[in-house]
Formats: C-alpha cells, sequence, structure tokens
C-alpha cells in the first residue's frame, strides 16, 4: 500500500516538472519571436525610409502633341543633300517654310513646302514640348560628357555643358536597357551641344521605344556620319545630320535649320495614347519604295482606336490582298505589301490601297514594276 502512495507521489513530480518545462518552453518561444518580429518591423522601417532616388526612376514623357507627327520640323528651313534621303514622317518648318532639296518622293508623309497653319501648330507644341523638358529636375542623374561604352537605366539625366558618344568598338555604342519596361522613359538634358562621332551608336535593351527617349540641347546637334541614332531630338539651334546616318526618332529644331545628307529618318512606331505621342489625325501615307518590286512598306496613322481595314485592288477594283482587317490601337503603323505573298499571278501596273475606319476613308495609288 505504502509502495503504490510513492509511485503515485512520484508520477505528481513529474508532471509538475513537465508543466513547469512546458511553461518554460513556451515563454522563451515567445521571447524569441517577440525579439524576431521587432527586427523584421526595424528592417521593413528602414527600408521605407532608404531615399528613393538609390534607383533611377522612369521620368512622365515629354508630350509632343502634333509636333509628334513631323519626322522633321524647323525654324529656319530645312536643306537636303542628294537624292538618297528618305523621311518616314512630316517635314516642315517656321517661321522660315523653305526646304531645298527634298521632293514628294523623300517623303512617306507630308511635305510642306510653304507656310501652313499645321506646321505653325506644330512648332507651338515643340516650344511647349522644349521648355518641359528643360524645366524637368525631379530625380536628375549628373550625365556625364562621354556616353559611349555606358548601359544606361532610364531616367532623367542632366548636363549643364555638352555631352555626346566617341570612342571606337565597345566604347563607340551607348546601351539604353529598360528592363523589360516598354514604357520606360529616358530624358536627357544637356546646356550646350550633342555631338556623336563618325560610326557611333545607340542600342535599345529591355524593350526600350525610340519614342520614349527624348534629348532636349541647349544649342545645335550633330550627329557623326554612318552613325546609328535612338530618340526625338528637341534642339534650341541646328541639328545637322551628317552623310549615312540613320535616325529612329525626330530632328526638331526651334529656330534654326535642320541639314541632311542621305539618311533616313524613321518616325518611331507608337501603339498607345499613353506617352502623349499618338498621332492627333487620321492619316494613309505613301507607300515607299514606289515603283517597287517585288515589296513596298505603307504606313497610317489612327487618331482614334477603331475597326481598322487595308486593302489592295487592281485598276478594276478587284481586291488582291488584305493587310489589315481587325481592330487597332490609336497609334503609327507600318505595313509591308509583298507581291510574292496572297494571290499569285499580280502583273505590272498600277495599284490602289485603300485604309477605312469607322470615321476615316483614304485611297492611294501605287506601281508594281517588275
Amino acid at each position: 500500500m505504502i509502495k503504490k502512495k510513492t509511485k503515485s507521489f512520484e508520477l505528481l513530480l513529474d508532471s509538475n516538472k513537465m508543466e513547469i518545462l512546458m511553461k518554460t518552453y513556451t515563454k522563451n518561444s515567445t521571447a524569441i519571436i517577440n525579439k524576431w518580429l521587432r527586427f523584421a518591423g526595424a528592417m521593413l522601417i528602414i527600408a521605407l525610409l532608404a531615399p528613393a532616388s538609390a534607383v533611377p526612376q522612369s521620368p512622365a514623357p515629354v508630350n509632343l502633341r502634333t509636333a509628334g507627327n513631323f519626322a522633321i520640323l524647323a525654324g529656319s528651313g530645312v536643306n537636303n543633300i542628294g537624292t538618297l534621303t528618305h523621311i518616314y514622317g512630316d517635314v516642315g518648318s517656321f517661321p522660315t517654310a523653305t526646304i531645298n532639296g527634298l521632293i514628294p518622293g523623300n517623303v512617306t508623309g507630308i511635305l510642306y513646302s510653304t507656310a501652313d497653319t499645321l506646321v505653325t501648330l506644330a512648332k507651338v507644341d515643340l516650344d511647349s514640348a522644349y521648355n518641359d523638358a528643360q524645366g524637368r529636375s525631379l530625380n536628375a542623374i549628373s550625365l556625364p560628357g562621354q556616353l559611349g561604352g555606358l548601359t544606361l537605366a532610364p531616367g532623367l539625366y542632366v548636363n549643364s555643358s555638352s555631352t555626346g558618344i566617341s570612342g571606337t568598338g565597345p566604347n563607340a555604342i551607348l546601351t539604353l536597357d529598360a528592363a523589360g519596361d516598354a514604357n520606360a522613359v529616358w530624358i536627357f538634358k544637356m546646356g550646350s551641344t550633342l555631338v556623336t562621332d563618325a560610326g557611333t551608336s545607340i542600342v535599345l535593351a529591355g524593350s526600350a521605344k525610340a519614342g520614349n527617349i527624348f534629348w532636349q540641347v541647349g544649342t545645335s546637334a550633330t550627329l557623326g556620319t554612318n552613325s546609328t541614332f535612338y530618340g526625338n531630338i528637341m534642339a534650341e539651334a541646328s541639328i545637322t545630320l551628317t552623310t549615312g546616318v540613320n535616325l529612329y526618332g525626330r530632328a526638331l529644331t526651334r529656330i534654326a535649320m535642320v541639314s541632311l545628307d542621305a539618311n533616313t529618318v524613321t518616325i518611331p512606331l507608337v501603339t498607345s495614347v499613353e506617352n502623349g505621342l499618338a498621332p492627333q489625325v487620321f492619316a494613309l501615307f505613301q507607300n515607299y519604295p514606289n515603283p517597287f518590286n517585288p515589296s513596298t512598306r505603307i504606313q497610317y496613322s489612327l487618331e482614334k482606336t477603331g475597326q481598322v481595314s487595308l486593302k489592295v485592288y487592281n485598276v478594276l477594283g478587284l481586291e488582291v490582298a488584305v493587310l489589315v482587317n481587325g481592330r487597332q490601337q490609336a497609334g503609327s503603323y507600318s505595313v509591308s505589301f509583298n507581291m510574292n505573298k496572297g494571290k499569285a499571278g499580280l502583273s505590272s501596273g498600277v495599284y490602289f490601297y485603300r485604309l477605312e475606319t469607322e470615321s476615316f476613308v483614304s485611297t492611294k495609288k501605287m506601281i508594281l514594276m517588275k
């Protein structure tokens, strides 16, 4: 009988010890958890208070408004040398409307060879865009004088003097990397000149778009022979494209001349109105090349989103090709027509291409010459 009581007492002691151990474990665990929670909270506060400027931030785009319809827009005229230049976009100048060396065959767009209210309005919009870019300062990053060999993230870059691209090999290349953000924006501000050397280039990476790159130049811009450049150049004074320059963007000057020499200038294609660069009107441009064999390119712009049809017809009015048939967003588009695709057996001669939207219809003539 005594042995049974002793055993029961020992079990009771063991039970009490276990309860004490459990309470101690729970207390210690709670203390550890509380410490970790306080630590995590402190780290979160530090992260939230860290300077936002540590990471480059994409600025809002510059709204070109009607100036965005122009590939070349000058203040004191446009001068072109030779017959090899081709401009994809409108060309105009105000207040001096002189256009030398360009004929309609050089321009896939509207060539304003005399004074026009649309050119005047575009110059007003250019002034607004230039002043907007010039006035930007939020989260500005210092821009070096030599950009060759650099890879730059989206942001606002500022140099109070001059900047440009020079060098050879990798040092002749400026890379703009959007890191997968197709809406990323670059604004480059310089107090004086923009100059690129012969053979230099800009490379776009990570879904970067030429239409979202803006160069605000305090005086003049000069692009070197056979160089490749991306972005919208807005210069206070002159812009000179030397022999063989390819510009994927716009050459827009406020007061001086744009000079061309065997260049290709192409307005960036825009498929959204969110960046302020979408065309302000519906338009169907002349195909290029024309005459053509076997292919040519047709560009058009849509002021509004809607149903779009672009078809090709022969002189008898018979449909020979459907290039576009569906709903498209407001923006600018470029479509290739190849006579070897679609209905076979197209002969040399005159053909018509017709753009139809819900509120716009336009037809233009092109010539196939085998």
